[in-house]
């Protein structure tokens, strides 16, 4: 069980980390077209 939970934990942190990285990439197109 203890392995299954990390194994899903470094799942879901690798999509989080997907998702910052898009959100991010919106973002800052947001603040150089505010600048």
């Amino acid at each position: 069980m203890q392995i299954l939970l990390k194994n899903t934990y470094l799942l879901d942190t690798e999509k989080i980390e997907e998702r910052l990285d898009k959100f991010w990439l919106k973002y800052e197109k947001i603040l150089g077209h505010s600048m």
